[in-house]
């Protein structure tokens, strides 16, 4: 029952909570306009942030559930966010403050990465190493939200795969939390999609930061689960947000400059639809989590997965895939 609920109270706060969000849209003027670089053609809110952020702290207040470290990081990293979106902040200073809120959430938690399987960090590289991995899991969300929906749903597969492996030993206090957050990410999910508004910075970190913070605490705490199950859980987002900062240094160009050559960008001018693109970067993250789960004792296949399905997606970049008869 408790499960049932943690999926449905989170979802309609969150649903509810579009008309003030529209109203603080145009109020405090957080409308993402059309420029070169991006897909849409007509001003758009991008107050999807207060939607997930609204439907987040109601639903773990009212079942009792709160976890005050992940939501005081969640608030601060979703004002940065705001910062952001109003280019109040630069990429640079919202890296020091992401990588601020992931050390205070290490120091929180008292978790971090320590054991990578096949050798074992030293004592003064755990901290950096983990801060460093938040906060690369926390921009790579914020990358691939280039097209409605993508975001939402890959963080919504990678946060209910982090549940499922919390849950398979008894870590229901993770399993609650993944489903009251993914709940509150359906509903602004839905409002996404039929382009009413965008998540922005504020909700692309707080996904992002969600699925880095609980897949540390999740690697520390239940030693059975490789590290590298929480790589292949997000491998769409780590693969474009590194495939991206290769090619821009391999041009002489600014690697914290956006481009229209991303992933999803590639897909849809080829298949000359962003649904297409959606559901096939969706359904590739299914599988690639889906194993993660299946195989997440085994280092050495996880690591075959990680390298198999890295060469997949960058073949895709290049040109089209086909597979048992599908053309991707």
């Amino acid at each position: 029952m408790d499960k049932i609920l943690a999926i449905f109270i989170p979802f309609v706060f969150s649903f509810f909570s579009f008309p003030l969000a529209q109203w603080a849209g145009y109020r405090y003027e957080l409308i993402d306009y059309p420029s070169v670089r991006k897909i849409h053609t007509s001003p758009t809110l991008k107050v999807g942030g207060m939607i997930i952020l609204t439907g987040y702290i109601l639903g773990v207040v009212i079942l009792k559930t709160l976890w005050w470290q992940i939501g005081l990081c969640l608030i601060l990293i979703f004002i940065t966010g705001i910062l952001g979106d109003k280019d109040i902040l630069g990429p640079k200073k919202r890296l020091v403050l992401q990588s601020v809120l992931a050390l205070l959430f290490i120091i929180f938690t008292d978790a971090s990465v320590s054991d990578l399987r096949l050798f074992q960090l030293p004592s003064y590289l755990q901290i950096p190493f983990t801060v460093l991995g938040i906060v690369g899991i926390t921009n790579a969300y914020n990358i691939i939200d280039g097209m409605n929906g993508l975001c939402s749903s890959l963080g919504i597969i990678a946060l209910m795969t982090i549940g499922i492996l919390g849950g398979l030993y008894d870590n229901n206090y993770i399993l609650m939390h993944t489903l009251i957050f993914s709940s509150s990410v359906g509903a602004f999910l839905i409002f996404n999609l039929k382009g009413k508004t965008f998540m922005g910075d504020a909700g692309s970190y707080m996904i992002g930061f969600m699925v880095g913070s609980l897949s540390v605490v999740v690697a520390n705490k239940v030693p059975h689960v490789s590290p590298y199950a929480f790589f292949l859980n997000s491998l769409i987002p780590i693969f474009d947000t590194i495939f991206a900062i290769y090619r821009r240094k391999r041009l002489s160009r600014d690697p914290f400059k956006a481009d229209k050559r991303h992933l999803h960008h590639m897909l849809s001018r080829r298949y000359k639809s962003n649904k297409r693109s959606l559901i096939v970067l969706t359904l590739t993250q299914i599988i690639l989590s889906s194993l993660a789960v299946l195989f997440h004792k085994s280092t050495p296949l996880l690591i075959i997965f990680i390298l198999i399905a890295t060469l997949f997606l960058r073949r895709l970049w290049f040109k089209r895939i086909k597979i048992l008869g599908i053309v991707l």
